[in-house]
């Protein structure tokens, strides 16, 4: 996603409010970046001349920050799994949109950069600090960050940025899969199994974490899906779900 593209963002904003919707609904999400906007930093220039500078910054500004932060949280909430499919460039809110996915594919085209340090702003906006250490670690985030550098897909792919690298043509047929694999799976389980891992993140100790999927598997050992899915095992056929 381009992070400038007014249409792209209204029609993902659209999109996350119906996600959000939708607990614990099944099924899984995808979507693929659009080729950057050139216009980018014209509109960024306009900004900062207009009333982004100085004493013009309003407090408006600010809401709409948190308004673009809120597309953020709402996918991480989501009960759904989120797979983000890059091509070509995702700089600055694309990147942090990607970052913000549970599983990344890349195209063999794709590259990805925190711009927003090379515009002279902080690197870290949308989230990027939080997520990018926790996949890549602390001295690749760190370079990534600071110096505003792209990262290609080859690299990509060896640091853990993404889970794998496709032709661009086959980006959408990788996904359609994957999203097939995971919702094989009863709606509770997924829910419950990315609601671990997001917490997981913050875990204070591997107690904490440890509580955490006791509650769940209690919490799903009641469900309705928990016969159904020995049966499944046992009988070597697909699962017939049930939303719970």
């Amino acid at each position: 996603m381009s992070p400038f593209s007014l249409a792209a963002n209204n029609s993902f904003s659209w999109r996350r409010r119906r996600i959000a919707k939708e607990r614990p609904a099944h099924g899984a999400t995808s979507f693929r970046n659009s080729p950057p906007a050139t216009a980018a930093p014209q509109f960024l220039y306009e900004y900062w001349c207009g009333r982004g500078h100085g004493p013009n910054l309003r407090a408006a500004d600010l809401r709409g920050q948190c308004d673009i932060d809120e597309t953020v949280l709402r996918m991480r909430r989501a009960p759904q799994p989120v797979i983000a499919c890059v091509h070509g460039a995702a700089s600055g809110g694309g990147f942090a949109i990607a970052l913000a996915a549970d599983v990344r594919i890349g195209g063999e085209s794709a590259r990805m950069n925190a711009a927003f340090v090379r515009l002279g702003l902080s690197g870290c906006d949308m989230g990027v600090s939080y997520f990018l250490p926790r996949i890549v670690g602390a001295s690749v985030a760190a370079e990534l960050l600071l110096t505003g550098d792209f990262i290609d897909a080859a690299r990509a792919q060896r640091v853990g940025l993404v889970s794998r690298v496709v032709p661009d043509s086959e980006l959408e047929s990788a996904a359609r899969p994957l999203a097939g694999d995971m919702i094989r799976n009863s709606p509770l389980g997924l829910w419950l199994t990315k609601d671990c891992l997001r917490m997981r993140l913050d875990a204070g100790s591997l107690d904490a974490a440890l509580a955490m999927e006791d509650r769940n598997q209690m919490l799903a050992i009641r469900g309705a899906n928990f016969g159904e899915g020995v049966r499944v095992f046992v009988e070597k056929r697909p699962a017939r779900c049930q939303d719970e």
